[in-house]
């Protein structure tokens, strides 16, 4: 008997020993993957195939949508579509900032679980799994497998909106560049021969006598010349 007890316990171990190194490797690929990730979905199909693969349950990612409803992003494979207990759920734990759902306090019916992703900058999403799919219940290493996944997410998703703002950011002071160049090019190009029409015709307009009808001809033919070309440069402008 105490040798039996002895060896039960000792293959326990060793079964706890290798599920804690195998996702021990599975949280390094999803760090490294999240990590090479350049968009927000990159990020969240990482997330949600991770969690398919170590908790061998349904994963759902949701974020803010139109009026501040939140819509699922992301999903494992054939993830199911989420009832009302389960999108109040959710809504919970994204205003309150809390887990909601399957095994807590708050909506316990619900066959999934819910997580809130922040950062100090602010919420970015809400991490759910379907509790209730998964052969044994949710333990206390799977809760903190399932803390460090939103985690690293959460960093992810968040170093993504950076570069996406830092982007925008960018492209708007480019924009703003070509804006003040293109407005400088075509006041200087518009004016020039807009100056020469100006004075050609205030020539032409005055009674004064020294002008004869050769120098009008060449006042009106440069005023002529002048107006074609400042028909060019608004037609360029135009295309």
């Amino acid at each position: 008997l105490l040798v039996g007890n002895l060896g039960g316990r000792l293959r326990q171990q060793i079964e706890a020993l290798r599920t804690s190194t195998r996702r021990a490797q599975e949280q390094a690929e999803l760090s490294r993957r999240l990590a090479s990730a350049l968009e927000q979905r990159e990020v969240v199909r990482a997330t949600v195939e991770h969690l398919d693969t170590t908790l061998a349950t349904e994963a759902v990612l949701m974020q803010p949508g139109a009026e501040d409803r939140l819509i699922v992003v992301g999903g494992s494979g054939n993830t199911r579509p989420l009832d009302d207990l389960a999108q109040a759920a959710a809504r919970w734990s994204w205003e309150h900032e809390a887990e909601a759902g399957n095994g807590t306090d708050t909506l316990p019916a619900s066959p999934w679980r819910f997580m809130t992703l922040a950062t100090a900058r602010g919420k970015l999403a809400v991490l759910g799994v379907h509790a209730a799919s998964r052969p044994r219940e949710i333990d206390a290493g799977d809760l903190r497998l399932l803390q460090s996944v939103g985690d690293l997410t959460a960093l992810a998703l968040e170093r993504t909106r950076l570069a996406s703002d830092l982007e925008s950011s960018r492209l708007t002071s480019e924009t703003e560049w070509l804006r003040a160049a293109l407005l400088s090019s075509v006041s200087h190009d518009l004016r020039t021969p807009l100056v020469s029409v100006l004075g050609a015709a205030e020539s032409l307009a005055s009674d004064d006598a020294r002008l004869d009808a050769g120098a009008r001809r060449e006042l009106a033919a440069h005023v002529l010349e002048e107006a074609e070309r400042l028909n060019r440069f608004v037609q360029n402008l135009l295309d």
